[in-house]
């Protein structure tokens, strides 16, 4: 099975695009308009330590994001690649004042550094939070970025507070910012903070990716449904989950229903950290126990299609394979 990380595609930089993910309703679209307190010439710096800039092209800095271990941000539209210690000398980069922290709370602050002679064109909300399994990247937040930008002149930084908090999983907020952070719903592992951008020399379509990896120390976190549920029935192999919610606008009589398959040609796979950021994929996935073959839930919704689900969609996730569709049921 190939393992893709579907969350690795949302919005970068001044680009932005639009995705839904797998399972998710309209509530959990990535994409939001630039706020109208900010325009494209917006800035934000700290003051300069007095350090010498330095004299280097962009094409001199970090390896190319095919030779490196590292997350790369930016995807497709990524040069180069700066990651953080191994590269804590290079004239741009993103550091941390750490290199782990402990759950259930704590903090890092990571910083970008423009040691160069030429501006570097960012974007201080497209942030990410990644986690390491079994050799692959996956994004965990945040899902939906503003994309103004912003501007680190030579001898300027700009730096990120990241507070990890899982005092509480049960609802895990849309998590935006340009400075104060705060993610729940983490749990132990190997993770990186990421940004990117572009030298006023280059363009959008050949950035330089940014990288500080980390580690988080304590248990893992567990996939547990979210507040909404309020309970569940059982038929043979079929659970139907009701929820609490509010079906919006136009809202009709909808099923949303996960089962199990086989196999799948190329299924988008996630881990916990992600699933439990998709409240329908999550409150379906968390009631699989053993003899469960499918989890529906058949409520209200105003999406269209229902659920944001076109067509039938498949993810894999912890081993299993599962296939996701919707359909407007008729009313009685």
């Amino acid at each position: 099975m190939k393992r893709r990380a579907l969350l690795s595609t949302l919005a970068v930089g001044l680009a932005g695009c639009a995705s839904t993910l797998p399972g998710s309703s309209t509530e959990s679209q990535t994409t939001t308009s630039p706020p109208t307190s900010h325009t494209d010439t917006h800035t934000t710096t700290h003051p300069t330590t007095g350090d010498q800039t330095t004299a280097l092209e962009p094409a001199d800095i970090g390896v190319p994001a095919s030779e490196t271990d590292c997350p790369v941000h930016g995807e497709e539209n990524t040069s180069r690649v700066v990651c953080w210690p191994a590269m804590a000398d290079s004239p741009l980069v993103l550091s941390a004042s750490g290199d782990s922290l402990s759950l259930p709370t704590g903090d890092l602050a990571f910083t970008l550094r423009n040691d160069t002679e030429t501006t570097f064109t960012t974007n201080f909300y497209d942030w990410r939070v990644r986690k390491r399994v079994d050799g692959e990247w996956y994004s965990v937040a945040p899902r939906r970025i503003p994309v103004p930008a912003m501007m680190v002149d030579p001898a300027q930084s700009h730096t990120w507070t990241l507070t990890v908090d899982n005092a509480d999983t049960s609802a895990l907020a849309f998590t935006e910012g340009t400075a104060d952070v705060t993610v729940g719903g983490l749990g132990g592992g190997e993770y990186a903070f990421t940004a990117g951008g572009w030298f006023e020399s280059t363009d959008h379509e050949h950035q330089t990716a940014l990288a500080a990896r980390f580690s988080i120390e304590g248990p893992a976190v567990e996939l547990e449904p979210s507040e909404k549920v309020t309970g569940t029935t059982r038929d043979g192999d079929v659970v139907t989950v009701d929820r609490d919610l509010e079906s919006g606008y136009n809202g009709r009589t909808c099923e949303y229903r996960v089962t199990r398959v086989e196999s799948a040609a190329d299924p988008y796979e996630f881990i916990t950290e992600q699933v439990l950021r998709m409240r329908n994929l999550r409150d379906a996935l968390a009631f699989f126990e053993s003899g469960v073959e499918t989890v529906r839930f058949v409520e209200e919704n105003g999406a269209y299609p229902p659920f944001g689900i076109d067509e039938a969609r498949h993810v894999a996730y912890d081993g299993q394979t599962y296939e996701i569709t919707s359909e407007e049921l008729e009313s009685e």
